[in-house]
């Protein structure tokens, strides 16, 4: 929980001179807000940790490739972890003591004071191009302090990364011994063929297909 002082009350005393007197009160601020446009998804540094209310989607980015950024949806975030809203309209985050969850595998990012972000060199920020939302490659110049962003060391460097949720795609093989997935062939999201996909997105059968192990 965090506080602040707002000034409430101010005297002055005339004679010799002015004198002002100032009395506070210390105001307690118990929840923070974040307001989503027309385009469906914004991107939000919470200055405080936050637990996100019942309604509310808020996501971290769990994986990239050239191709994707796959969301994982979260209920709460620590203080400074750039999150991913989804809807439309304001929302209220209630203010806690701390959050555990683990987003030490976020990629979003967000630009510090002294950082150098430019263009062209693997940068992604959230973006738009005729109704179709994602993280799109910065071409500009320096970004400005305080936008979230990705990173993607991707060699082809593909103009924009498609938003994943959770559900969307297809889950829940957990080996690689599966008959139909040796027969057909299991590949990359570049097109190579992989003997032992580790946790990621791949292609089986002309399908996205997320391996958990």
């Amino acid at each position: 929980m965090t506080a602040t002082t707002r000034i409430t009350d101010i005297s002055v005393s005339t004679g010799g001179g002015a004198t002002t007197y100032y009395t506070s009160n210390p105001v307690v601020i118990t929840t923070e807000t974040a307001t989503v446009t027309s385009a469906g998804w914004a991107t939000y540094v919470p200055t405080n940790a936050v637990q996100f209310r019942s309604g509310t989607k808020a996501y971290i980015v769990e994986a990239a490739d050239e191709a994707t950024a796959l969301l994982t949806q979260v209920k709460s975030v620590p203080a400074g972890t750039p999150i991913l809203l989804e809807g439309k309209g304001e929302y209220t985050m209630d203010i806690v003591e701390n959050s555990t969850t683990d987003v030490s595998g976020n990629y979003l990012l967000v630009v510090g004071e002294h950082d150098y972000i430019m263009g062209n060199q693997g940068a992604y920020v959230l973006g738009s191009k005729n109704g179709n939302t994602g993280f799109y490659l910065w071409t500009g110049d320096r970004l400005a302090v305080g936008k979230v962003y990705m990173y993607v060391d991707a060699s082809s460097s593909p103009q924009m990364l498609q938003l994943v949720k959770p559900g969307q795609e297809e889950t829940g093989i957990e080996a690689v011994e599966s008959a139909s997935a040796e027969r057909e062939g299991i590949y990359n999201l570049q097109g190579v063929r992989v003997a032992e996909p580790s946790k990621g997105l791949y292609i089986v059968g002309g399908k996205k297909v997320m391996f958990n192990k």
